[in-house]
């Protein structure tokens, strides 16, 4: 079964009423995302949170706005408890193993929501996959951590050369036959255990090797992601809260990969795939292949997509600020009225431009895109 289709379904359709009857507002959160911290323990050449870490990241530039702390677990805590319990808490970061106390976040929301969690894993060790996989549900419709994506951003040497750490690759994939063991032994099918892979220069021609990998490893899902550069200013400690670029001008262009070169390596991933148990999936959400190398080219016409996600998720940063895409931060979030921000005045203005549009010239390559009917 493709849940990853069945999501976007229920996404729009969820969507559509509010943008048909009361243009600019939305219904509660479907999906909400969890930016629990910005503090990594690795340095991935590509991530747009880059941000001065406790874990042996670079120290901050003296000319650069003070950071701004990062909001307590107590305070999660009071925020997803108020979660409508049919939402889907997605945490991400950073790293979320590199906030103290965040196993025990998890476990609390996944009594009460289903969960997803992106994570590099190097973090999780025997007794953290365990608690994990005992957070897996029965069946598909309870409560529970449903899915961990993972990223693994290459072979050992490129992988590690990508996050900037020597021994990654191999903390990552012991961490994955770690749960995938685990949840072997407990009989359980969730969570699901997807990889992900950002396509870059540096790891184009090992895409079907990688795959391969995922295949071993005992993934169920292999993602394909393409080089998102739009810019994420709003949400670093660096930025001091700035906000984000234009969301009318088109972010900068991807240069780095040969379109041709892209296109032989992505058929080549489909044939290795063929048959196989662990399915591939692609980011943006529901791409096709060649819709993949048509980005990387240049060419892909904004005009057949568009975008739903202001009506349907929230996201709320590690500083404690409301935002429902990289252009709309909506400003500091009341813990004990978190959702107050789904329709302010500035989060309607942005979805009465986005409706206008459909996908807005900056969006190009956003994670949320979806190709129009």
């Amino acid at each position: 079964m493709d849940y990853s289709k069945l999501y976007r379904q229920a996404a729009a359709a969820y969507s559509l009423l509010p943008q048909l009857l009361t243009p600019g507002r939305a219904l509660p959160p479907l999906q909400i995302y969890v930016e629990v911290t910005y503090h990594c323990n690795l340095r991935c050449r590509f991530c747009q949170f880059l941000n001065p870490s406790p874990a042996g990241a670079e120290s901050a530039a003296a000319d650069r706005p003070r950071p701004r702390p990062e909001i307590t677990n107590a305070e999660w805590r009071r925020i997803l408890a108020q979660a409508p319990r049919s939402a889907l808490v997605s945490f991400s970061g950073g790293e979320p193993f590199a906030r103290p106390g965040f196993i025990e976040l998890a476990e609390t929301t996944a009594r009460r929501n289903k969960v997803h969690i992106y994570t590099n894993a190097t973090r999780i060790d025997p007794d953290t996959a365990a608690r994990l996989i005992a957070l897996g549900p029965r069946g598909m419709f309870g409560s529970g951590l449903v899915l961990i994506d993972v990223s693994l951003e290459g072979l050992p040497a490129t992988h590690d050369r990508i996050v900037g750490r020597e021994g990654a690759f191999q903390r990552t994939t012991a961490a994955v036959k770690r749960l995938v063991s685990e949840r072997s032994r407990r009989h359980r099918r969730y969570p699901l255990i997807e990889l992900k892979v950002v396509i870059t220069r540096d790891n184009l021609l090992e895409l079907t090797d990688l795959f391969g990998v995922a295949e071993a490893l005992g993934a169920d899902l292999f993602n394909v992601m393409v080089l998102n550069t739009i810019p994420h200013a709003g949400r670093s400690a660096a930025s001091g809260g700035a906000a984000a670029a234009d969301p009318l001008r088109p972010p900068p262009a991807v240069v780095e990969v040969d379109p041709d070169l892209l296109d032989r390596e992505l058929k080549r991933l489909e044939r290795a795939a063929t048959g196989s148990p662990t399915r591939i999936r692609t980011t943006p959400q529901g791409f096709s292949m060649e819709e993949i190398v048509r980005y990387y080219r240049g060419d892909l016409p904004a005009n057949r997509y568009r975008c739903h996600f202001p009506w349907y998720a929230f996201g709320i940063t590690a500083f404690g600020d409301g935002v429902i895409c990289p252009y709309a931060l909506l400003g500091p979030i009341d813990p004990a009225a978190p959702w107050a921000l789904v329709n302010s005045g500035k989060a309607r203005a942005f979805r009465n431009l986005l409706r206008q549009h459909q996908l807005l010239p900056g969006c190009l390559g956003c994670c949320m895109m979806v190709p129009k009917p």
